[in-house]
């Protein structure tokens, strides 16, 4: 029994990532690859960041991009856990607002809720669509990935942008 319970751990997708790419593109590869990616992607900047050396502010934002893509690779995300990209996202924005963090955040907590998602076949009349914020679809996660790629580049580019740093 355990083993069948752990092939079938591996390929819940949940609210994620790879439930994003297994929709959107039809791709049919597990898990693991897109793991991988996004693992590559949040040590990247670490890398670099230790070579250049960085800022409180840096450090913030990298903190905040890893709350982030902790949810969106995690297989087993689910609704509630996107009170964690909520905070992160929240925090991004106030450190340094501008009319695109605050347009993706909101967007960020607009599409979790259920406007992405069609009603629950169980639940009749106006309760379906209170019933809805459970089911997933793939659009709710893209605002989320938005913003990790906006908090990807600000990293990269504070880094490379900076000139003589030292760690």
């Amino acid at each position: 029994a355990l083993p069948i319970l752990l092939a079938w751990d591996a390929d819940s997708a949940g609210w994620s990532a790879m439930h994003f790419v297994s929709d959107a593109f039809g791709a049919r590869w597990g898990n693991r690859p897109v793991q991988i990616a996004g693992v590559l992607a949040c040590l990247a900047p670490l890398g670099l960041g230790l070579a250049r050396g960085t800022t409180p502010a840096w450090r913030r934002t990298y903190g905040c991009m890893l709350l982030v893509a902790v949810v969106l690779f995690n297989h087993r995300a689910e609704y509630a856990s996107y009170v964690l990209v909520a905070m992160a996202l929240g925090v991004w924005c106030a450190a340094r607002p501008s009319a695109a963090r605050i347009v993706v955040v909101l967007l960020s907590f607009v599409a979790v809720g259920p406007f992405f998602a069609r009603p629950d076949a169980h639940l009749g009349g106006p309760l379906g669509f209170f019933a809805a914020h459970r089911l997933f679809h793939p659009l709710r996660i893209v605002p989320a990935l938005v913003a990790l790629c906006m908090m990807q580049v600000e990293l990269l580019f504070s880094l490379v942008s900076r000139q003589g740093s030292s760690p």
